[in-house]
């Protein structure tokens, strides 16, 4: 189990462990993850690609039939209590920039967001939260990983 990143910064939790993006329906969900010091602000999770990874979203058609466009693959973070009961969910809270990443280079790293749960019905409850990684798995290949870390 992953403990300690190359850099030397110190993994609290895996969210993600060898994710297969092109063989993992989208999206992604990760098990419930104990976040008992979200409210300090100091929590973030870094996606890392294991191999080579290529990352694609959505492809949508306008309306003129002739344009198409890609929407970036996108991080969705849901909230629970200490029942692991669902209160709330951010949804496309980060986006992913579409691209090739080599192995070993970060693809995307974000903070906990905790200052609006105080102003939200519910936001004093939070224990647990679950990320969705939202993509097009039959275009998109590698493998991933993602942590949680406390900074």
């Amino acid at each position: 189990m992953d403990n300690i990143l190359r850099d030397g910064t110190q993994i609290d939790q895996t969210v993600f462990k060898d994710l297969d993006l092109n063989l993992t329906a989208s999206p992604a969900v990760s098990d419930f993850i104990i976040v008992p010091a979200l409210y300090t602000g100091n929590l973030h999770i870094e996606l890392m690609s294991k191999t080579q990874c290529t990352i694609h979203g959505e492809v949508l058609t306008l309306e003129d039939e002739e344009t198409t466009v890609e929407i970036e693959p996108y991080v969705d973070i849901e909230y629970f209590d200490r029942e692991k009961n669902f209160l709330f969910r951010l949804k496309k809270y980060i986006n992913i920039p579409i691209g090739i990443y080599s192995a070993g280079t970060i693809m995307s790293e974000f903070s906990l967001p905790f200052k609006f749960l105080k102003n939200i019905e519910n936001g004093n409850k939070v224990s647990h939260i679950k990320i969705k990684l939202n993509y097009v798995n039959d275009t998109s290949s590698g493998k991933l990983n993602a942590y949680l870390i406390w900074r």
